[in-house]
């Protein structure tokens, strides 16, 4: 109950600090669990055969960094992170913008792999708490010749939205449970006529679910996505592992089920 209190205080007195320990929190345990699996020996053994690049997926083709911020990092190489969204990805990788705002950008796997499909976006902003994880992303962004398109910064909250939204902006976001407070249309309107991904972190703040569908069902068409198993046989790259290791070479390491939900405006843009 004591730390249920002081979690509760934290959050409301000092928002910053509380999100940037609650991510520190879940990628320490994040990387004890990969450690355990031996997703290093593995990532390595890959890297050696592919180069730190992906080689399936939405941003096949893109130079990668030797490591992730927090989340999975194998696969983003193989091609298979996050699959749910790939058919949300290659509408929105058709679509033009004037601005993506990635928000929880870890090493930038969203933000640069953005900037690299929509050349004609001329402003990326990524922002995460971590100062490894943005100093990781300066370098993905260098590495893949987009860092004049890219702002990175720390924390954003509605109000940074609403001064960075414009006509057409894709939003997404993926920060830990603090999504209840950041895709808040009444602190930021602007968000009423943006494209928006996001994670849901149910497990860490029950109803976010169900308020920012409240908040957005009169402006935006949802569809809520749901977690799905992979099956490595449809990933032949990764041939050269054992059965164990190609398992493990694909798995996001997830607590349980969870959902994304993306929303786009009703409205012509």
């Amino acid at each position: 109950m004591l730390k249920k209190l002081i979690k509760v205080f934290l959050e409301r007195v000092a928002p910053k600090k509380f999100l940037f320990l609650m991510s520190w929190r879940s990628n320490r345990q994040a990387q004890r669990v990969m450690d355990r699996h031996g997703v290093p020996a593995i990532s390595a053994a890959f890297i050696d055969r592919n180069g730190p690049r992906i080689v399936g997926g939405p941003f096949a083709g893109m130079d990668y960094v030797t490591r992730s911020a927090g989340s999975s990092f194998l696969p983003k190489l193989v091609g298979s992170y996050e699959r749910e969204l790939h058919p949300a990805l290659e509408r929105i990788l058709k679509t033009s913008y004037d601005t993506v705002i990635d928000v929880g950008c870890a090493e930038g796997y969203y933000a640069v792999g953005l900037a690299l499909r929509l050349p004609g976006t001329p402003s990326v902003y990524a922002f995460d708490l971590d100062p490894g994880a943005r100093r990781m992303c300066r370098e993905l962004s260098t590495r893949n010749g987009v860092l004049g398109r890219i702002t990175i910064g720390g924390f954003c909250d509605a109000g940074r939205l609403e001064e960075l939204i414009t006509q057409r902006s894709l939003v997404v976001s993926d920060c830990e449970g603090f999504e209840f407070e950041l895709l808040d249309p009444r602190r930021a309107p602007a968000l009423r006529r943006a494209e928006i991904v996001v994670e849901l972190h149910e497990a860490l703040k029950p109803g976010t679910t169900a308020a920012l569908w409240e908040r957005f069902e009169t402006t935006h068409h949802i569809q809520l996505v749901d977690t799905e198993d992979r099956n490595p046989a449809d990933y032949p790259v990764l041939g050269f592992l054992s059965e164990r290791e190609r398992a493990i070479a694909i798995s996001e390491f997830r607590s349980g089920p969870m959902q994304w939900a993306i929303m786009i405006p009703k409205a012509p843009r």
